[in-house]
């Protein structure tokens, strides 16, 4: 999406991504569903996740639904995304799922 100018769908992606990633680190830790939630914040936290990663997952949080919906983005979404701001969620993604992969070898 990045590539093709399409910002506001590599933003919520961004957001996808993390969610999923901490969601597995969950289900690999706890041997159980994790919550039915899109809150990476709530999810960071469940995950024990250092601050530098709960920074990044209050960077994407808001994603979830400002990438999408015009009452949430306050206009149009895609008119609020361009490629400076949505390379630093994409950063923030990559950041948690760097993290997320090397806790897969840690135990909790």
């Amino acid at each position: 999406m990045f590539k093709e100018g399409i910002y506001y769908a590599a933003a919520f992606l961004s957001h996808q991504a993390a969610e999923k990633a901490l969601k597995a680190l969950l289900i690999e830790r706890r041997r159980e569903l994790p919550p039915k939630t899109h809150n990476l914040l709530v999810l960071g936290r469940l995950a024990e996740a250092p601050e530098e990663i709960m920074s990044a997952l209050r960077l994407l949080n808001p994603e979830y639904v400002a990438s999408r919906y015009p009452d949430a983005a306050n206009g149009i979404p895609a008119e609020n995304y361009d490629a400076e701001k949505t390379e630093r969620i994409i950063a923030a993604a990559e950041e948690v799922h760097r993290w997320v992969t090397s806790a897969f070898g840690r135990r909790s």
